[in-house]
């Protein structure tokens, strides 16, 4: 009997200590009343629990925006004033750079709010992760079509610069994050509608669930320096490895059939991507790195780029990168992944895609998943037909002739 049936409703239930097993059973036989009451006294403690359905997890964050951005708009008042009574600003107290981010925040939060209400029938979008206390930055997961009830599920994880504010919405309506996760999600169902396999659902998920590199910040050079550092080094992939990984496990968790799961890792999140891969077993079936500056393993070498090495369940590695990608080139974490052997190069090439679409190419190092001039891109293609399960709609590199 956990502490919840004991005591009732002021103590957390054991249950959202446990595994994301644990949690998904546990709140699956709740009767309906006591997941309802939960959901109203305590959004708090379901919001960010990896395993609870993604629909529950979205009622609870959306109705803790409000609460949030109520205190985060307190704190920075109170910075405010202290900094007006300071002679000295924040310079001996660091009040001035505990309030740049906590406006920071304040701005996450109206970049979650907008995306949120571009929500559609046809592709609903889902709060299903709300963090603006564990970072320095706010963190947040939303999903575009629901995760719990999908065939197939594609969770990206971004690199450097990338903040909710605003690389979650971006400035048109398709650039940001959620729109790229969209259109990811309106292509792969395409694809599977022309394969008469319409009754397969999909869902993509941008998560931005950690503090990414970042050159911008309170400190001006300073801060640049250490984005550089971060950049160039593999600590906090390596630091947020296992948050990703607990949240590939409680996707599956929660869902009610054994999804197709893809993970799909751009630039630094690609070595993101690839240590969370490393400690996961038994979930992902296919990985997709683009635009990767490298991705890790012990030894470096590129037999540790294989599907073996990134504990895939029957799938295969991935990799995408744009002739003239400045990042993809670097190979700074362990080798080149663009000579492995074991990693299959998709083109980004302008051509005509398996379904007779002409696609434009890509550049540089961030159009892999955004339209480009109206015009859908050859890698965005691919990326769908991965996430659809369609291997006979893959464009391979040396398909096409440039």
């Amino acid at each position: 009997m956990s502490a919840d049936e004991v005591t009732g409703d002021d103590v957390r239930p054991d249950e959202l200590g446990g595994s994301a097993a644990v949690r998904s059973a546990w709140w699956s036989q709740l009767p309906d009343a006591r997941r309802d009451q939960l959901l109203t006294d305590h959004p708090e403690w379901i919001g960010n629990s990896d395993g609870i359905r993604a629909a529950d997890r979205d009622a609870a964050n959306r109705a803790m925006i409000a609460r949030v951005k109520a205190d985060l708009t307190r704190r920075s008042d109170e910075l405010a004033a202290r900094l007006t009574g300071n002679r000295f600003g924040g310079r001996f107290t660091s009040d001035d750079a505990r309030k740049w981010y906590v406006d920071r925040k304040i701005d996450d939060i109206g970049a979650i709010e907008r995306e949120l209400r571009r929500s559609e029938s046809a592709h609903p979008r889902l709060l299903i992760s709300f963090d603006m206390y564990s970072g320095e930055r706010g963190h947040a997961a939303l999903a575009v079509g629901d995760p719990d009830t999908a065939d197939h599920i594609g969770i990206s994880t971004p690199g450097l610069g990338t903040t909710i504010d605003p690389s979650l919405t971006g400035d048109l309506p398709y650039q940001g994050m959620g729109g790229e996760a969209r259109l990811l999600r309106e292509e792969a169902l395409r694809q599977l509608h022309l394969a008469g396999r319409d009754t397969e659902a999909v869902s993509a998920i941008a998560w931005i669930g950690y503090d990414t590199p970042n050159f911008t910040g309170p400190g001006g050079k300073v801060s640049t320096a250490r984005g550089a550092l971060h950049v160039a080094t593999a600590g906090k992939a390596r630091d947020t490895a296992p948050i990703l990984s607990r949240f590939y496990t409680g996707i599956v968790a929660a869902s009610d059939r054994q999804p197709h799961l893809v993970a799909l890792g751009h630039s630094y999140g690609s070595l993101v991507t690839a240590e969370a891969l490393r400690m996961t077993r038994d979930l992902v079936h296919d990985a997709v790195f683009f635009g990767s500056p490298g991705l890790g393993g012990d030894r470096g070498y590129d037999i540790d780029y294989g599907p073996d090495d990134f504990n895939l369940v029957g799938g295969r590695s991935y990799l995408l990168r744009n002739d003239d990608d400045p990042i993809a080139t670097l190979g700074i974490f362990g080798s080149d992944p663009a000579s492995s052997p074991e990693l299959i190069r998709l083109t980004t090439h302008a051509g005509t895609d398996r379904t007779g679409i002409v696609r434009v190419g890509s550049t540089g190092h961030a159009t892999y998943t955004r339209d480009v001039e109206n015009k859908a891109p050859m890698a965005q293609y691919n990326m769908a037909a991965v996430l659809a399960r369609l291997p006979e709609n893959l464009i391979y590199d040396d398909d096409i002739t440039v």
